[in-house]
């Protein structure tokens, strides 16, 4: 066989040794979760055990060939071990249960390889080994001894096993979930088709022992599961970069209440130095750090305000504990430090009668600003909902946090983003396009993170430089989003430097004009200023049609790009109905604008 022959043969064997290993630094690098490290694990042992193959196929004598076919089986035993803990942190199980099985499977990958690695003392390990030199390079043949099948078996099983909990895990998933899991279980599924194949001593490019080729396809269809629905990638940057720099700890538990997730602040309040905190017991960390939770942590339910430690001067927290929407076997817990407000509350009720009126002033402020901190935890639901979902529900999700920090209405980064889409379809945009710029606008309101909330909720009318740092959440918003190489947030990244730009110019932060502004900026402009218009002016009697539309056309030419302007008014309805969709509503008959519709546009009052 010549040098080109040979080098085609082995191909296949030499990518199925450097696709894992490729792959596993690559997802090493874009993940950080516990998945993407049990995954990255995963892929690092396949290529040794596809290595250990590929020596054993270039081996030119019965030793060498038999040194590299004993070797195979630490490999196999720990890659058996990496699948088990692969899919235990997937499914959010990992648990000394999990431990077991995988200290089980090195045990007898262990034992299997001293048993064929001693067989020149018992001698009974391959006793009839021959190579078959009619194949290529040539190849190994033996009938494997019952004592070695006894220390296989077990490892077969604990992959069998791994490949059962995914197919569970596709029975029980939701939507997008569901799809995922069924990749993972695809993904192992198949190097086990690929042991039954050699046990049936089916060749396959002329040889039995093709371990390797199998792995190479189960690893595609998993990475593809991992990336396509969202378990790796850009998204766990974007959730670093946004989500982790909330000062609030937060808290992701399963139904055991093990700790699958968590961000920088819980680890600050709950962690020890460089200690790991996933995957382990919330019930435990309570009972060090904040005693009086252990007797609710197992409700579904919980909303209650506790002391960190023992003692009057302990910090006060506000816990709460909800499931996620479409994955109830996890939870979310939240923990607010509201020790300030309690300090002010005891304040409040030392002062004397003549100051009663101004007691219950500030009392109100707390309270409303009890009330608005508690909006934004109820606004974490959404955040936690749906962590493997779309990209687009993970952005508006984030945007949502942004909006409860000021005065917008419920549901307005919802409606903005549907009117964007709707707007740049309008204006030629394909549904695809439409979509990502109507998922960028989401976060045009990003930077307003690092506006102080009393700012933002009008408390701090009387600071002379009130508009010139709200004016400064563009910057912000460009700044924070323009850190990371994703198409998707550096067109966010444009769209907040631009979106108070206006098209004659008198806008900021620049001035800019005209087709200076980028095209996504103008349509967000048009569409955040048209659901002000539906929102705000509201009244008893409801708002008409002819209302919002003049006070449209009195922006073009100068807020308001014109060609924006007339697509917006000539297809008013369609937005209207959007505004429906996302927020209840009360439509009634008025008067006569356009030539589809008449009616009124008054939203609810928001419980």
């Amino acid at each position: 066989m010549t040098l080109r022959d040979s080098i085609i043969y082995l191909s296949p064997y030499i990518v199925a040794t450097l696709f894992p290993f490729g792959l596993g630094i690559f997802v090493r690098a874009r993940n950080h979760s516990s998945v993407g490290r049990s995954f990255a694990f995963m892929l690092f042992v396949q290529a040794v055990w596809a290595f250990t193959l590929l020596m054993e196929i270039t081996g030119s004598t019965l030793a060498g060939k038999a040194f590299w076919d004993d070797l195979q089986l630490v490999p196999a035993g720990v890659g058996a071990a990496a699948a088990v803990n692969f899919v235990l942190h997937y499914i959010g199980r990992k648990n000394w249960h999990g431990t077991k099985l995988l200290l089980l499977s090195l045990v007898f990958s262990l034992l299997a390889w001293l048993f064929a690695a001693t067989s020149s003392l018992h001698g009974l390990h391959r006793v009839n080994a021959l190579v078959d030199f009619s194949i290529p390079f040539g190849e190994l043949n033996y009938n494997v001894p019952l004592v070695l099948m006894v220390f296989l078996v077990p490892m077969y099983a604990i992959s069998v096993y791994s490949v059962w909990l995914l197919l569970r895990q596709t029975m029980v998933a939701h939507a997008t979930a569901r799809l995922a899991a069924l990749c993972a279980f695809s993904g192992l599924a198949f190097p086990l088709f690929g042991a039954l194949q050699t046990i049936l001593r089916i060749r396959i490019l002329g040889r039995m022992e093709v371990t390797s080729l199998w792995f190479l396809v189960g690893d595609a269809l998993i990475a593809y599961g991992i990336f396509r629905f969202r378990m790796a990638g850009v998204l766990p940057v974007a959730r670093h970069t946004i989500v982790e720099n909330l000062r609030d700890p937060v808290a992701l538990i399963n139904r055991r209440g093990i700790i699958v997730d968590h961000n920088v602040a819980f680890k600050r309040l709950f962690g020890n130095g460089s200690e790991q905190l996933l995957g382990k017991s919330a019930r435990e960390l309570c009972k060090v750090r904040m005693g009086a939770l252990c007797s609710l942590i197992d409700q579904p339910f919980v909303d209650a305000e506790l002391p960190l430690l023992e003692g009057p001067e302990s910090p006060v927290y506000s816990i709460r504990k909800f499931p996620v929407i479409k994955h109830a076997d996890n939870y979310v817990l939240v923990f607010r430090d509201i020790s300030s407000l309690k300090r002010a509350e005891q304040k409040l009720r030392g002062l004397s009668v003549e100051l009663e009126k101004k007691i219950e002033v500030r009392a109100k402020e707390l309270m409303a600003e009890v009330s608005q901190r508690q909006e934004t935890e109820r606004r974490l639901e959404d955040i936690n909902a749906e962590m493997r979902t779309t990209r687009k529900e993970i952005m508006l999700t984030l945007a949502d946090i942004i909006e409860t920090r000021g005065r917008e209405s419920a549901g307005h980064v919802l409606r903005v983003s549907e009117y964007v889409r709707i707007l740049c379809q309008l204006t030629g945009m394909s549904a695809e396009d439409s979509q990502f710029t109507g998922n960028a606008a989401a976060l045009h309101d990003i930077g307003k993170i690092s506006i102080s909330e009393a700012l933002l909720s009008g408390l701090d009318k009387d600071n002379s430089g009130a508009q010139e740092l709200m004016q400064t959440h563009t910057a912000i918003g460009q700044q924070i989003l323009g850190r990371m190489d994703d198409p998707l947030l550096k067109l966010a990244s444009r769209i907040a430097a631009e979106h108070h730009e206006h098209w004659d110019g008198s806008g900021y932060p620049r001035g800019l004009a005209g087709v200076a502004i980028s095209p996504e900026a103008r349509i967000l402009t048009a569409c955040d200023i048209l659901d002000s218009l539906i929102v705000s002016k509201r009244s008893p009697t409801g708002f008409s049609i002819a209302a919002i539309a003049g006070s449209l056309a009195g922006m073009r030419g100068s807020v308001l790009e014109p060609m924006l302007t007339d697509l917006v008014l000539r297809h008013l309805d369609e937005f209207l109905r959007v505004a429906e969709n996302y927020s209840p509503v009360t439509v009634v008959q008025d008067g006569d604008f356009g030539s589809a519709r008449k009616t009124v546009y008054r939203p609810e009052v928001q419980q």
